[in-house]
């Protein structure tokens, strides 16, 4: 007697998600409508900056720009939130986020570091 046992798939294509799915779509119909890969992702995007070399960030409302350290961060004060405000992404990345046009600056205290790093934030 021959059952037919189904067995499931393997782990890989369960966890085929939504959002897999969503960028398969993507990818098709651009491919359809003609658009190049460079059409959709800019050919240069900002690499991060070191916080001991860097005076001053220029970025769009809602744009963000990561600050890394060689040394670490151990404390960061902003002067203005509700222009610019930051995250930590990691003990060594900071992370600016835009928010509205203006201007602020941001103190950072690296360590090890004698004195403290301001870094000017211009939102356009």
């Amino acid at each position: 007697m021959n059952s037919h046992v189904q067995e499931s798939p393997p782990r890989s294509f369960r966890s085929f998600g939504l959002s897999s799915i969503l960028w398969l779509v993507l990818c098709v119909a651009c491919f359809f409508a003609g658009l190049n890969w460079s059409d959709i992702v800019p050919s240069s995007l900002p690499g991060p900056q070191t916080v001991d070399k860097t005076n001053y960030v220029s970025l769009n409302s809602g744009g963000t720009q990561v600050l890394t350290s060689i040394s670490g961060i151990h404390r960061v004060a902003v002067t203005d939130p509700k222009v610019a405000d930051y995250v930590f992404a990691s003990p060594n990345e900071l992370m600016v986020n835009a928010k509205i046009p203006g201007k602020t600056s941001i103190v950072v205290w690296e360590n090890g570091a004698k004195e403290s790093k301001s870094i000017q934030v211009v939102i356009k």
